[in-house]
């Protein structure tokens, strides 16, 4: 788990985890250590200051989440301009149709 923040930690273990394992010592294995999955050892090798990545270290990944979200604005003013000049209809709905407008 090298690298991995609490909320990550929290994420492959259950809630309280990261908080359980960071009263650990460091180099040293731990009594059993609950998690949503059983009991764990754990050995802290070491543990690094968090802090906000310098921009250089990250720009690929901001530029990649970027462009996703304009694919996903221009997606969702295309399914928009369709819904108001189409009718839409569902076929799980029970009444039959809807207008887009009436859809969720």
């Amino acid at each position: 788990m090298a690298g991995r923040t609490p909320a990550e930690i929290d994420g492959a273990f259950g809630p309280g985890f990261a908080a359980r394992i960071a009263t650990l010592p460091v180099d040293a294995w731990s009594e059993p250590v609950p998690s949503s999955f059983g009991l764990h050892l754990v050995r802290v090798v070491r543990r690094e200051p968090g802090g906000v990545p310098e921009l250089a270290m990250i720009r690929e990944a901001v530029a990649a989440d970027w462009r996703d979200a304009q694919r996903e604005a221009v997606r969702r003013r295309g399914i928009a301009q369709l819904r108001q000049r189409h009718d839409v209809v569902r076929e799980d709905d029970a009444s039959g149709s809807a207008r887009a407008s009436e859809l969720p």
